[in-house]
């Protein structure tokens, strides 16, 4: 059956629909031979499809399409990110002219795709199990990215939250203040003036009164 290059990939669902026909030679691999003659095969991980293969004639094909995505998979610069209707996809290339799965020789060298996904985030999620720095290569996450507001507003809260908490630890902390009384302030204080020495002072006029007053008239006509 010879297919159109748009009609080469079967909808995500009939890949998935076979996610347990782990290839024997190829474990990372599922196979199938599809009702319509072609054969198509899957990297998958864990459960997931990786990419999906186009449509090949037989399986001898098929079987090269394979050793091409073990060839490529590894070389950062064989990716790229396909955004098209609102949807991303994560595209493996081949190198040079090969074999087109209808049998024809040209240049078309796109040896994989991914299934739709709504985001990049999802594609470099999806990668992440080749490891941090290889997913970061592909799909760079920078500060445009859906998931780098919310990581900034999580930080900016955990540091509110952390800057109210140490306040209200210096507030308890801080000893209480007690207000004296003036008179007892001014002394306690090393050079306050003690109002209380003027008072035999105030008392020295009153005591000399009262000894005029009381003195005994001497009669000098005695």
């Amino acid at each position: 059956m010879i297919t159109e290059r748009d009609d080469d990939y079967l909808i995500c669902k009939e890949y998935m629909e076979r996610i347990d026909q782990k290839s024997a030679e190829y474990p990372d691999f599922i196979t199938f031979q599809h009702p319509n003659g072609n054969h198509y095969f899957a990297w998958v991980n864990d459960g997931q499809i990786v990419l999906r293969s186009e449509a090949y004639p037989d399986e001898e094909r098929m079987i090269r399409g394979i050793k091409a995505i073990l060839k490529n998979r590894d070389l950062i610069e064989r990716y790229s990110v396909d955004t098209q209707h609102g949807v991303s996809f994560l595209v493996l290339w081949g190198g040079g002219d090969h074999q087109k799965h209808t049998g024809n020789m040209e240049s078309h060298n796109e040896i994989g795709r991914s299934c739709p996904k709504k985001t990049r985030e999802e594609i470099h999620g999806m990668l992440l199990f080749k490891g941090k720095d290889f997913a970061d290569a592909i799909v760079p996450l920078d500060s445009t990215s859906s998931a780098a507001p919310i990581a900034a507003a999580a930080v900016a809260a955990a540091t509110t939250a952390a800057a109210s908490f140490t306040a209200t630890e210096k507030v308890a902390e801080r000893p209480t203040t007690r207000v004296e009384p003036a008179a007892v302030v001014a002394e306690s204080g090393s050079g306050g003036f003690k109002w209380y020495y003027l008072l035999p002072l105030l008392l020295i006029p009153l005591f000399w009164k009262m000894c005029k007053k009381e003195a005994p008239v001497t009669d000098v006509s005695m």
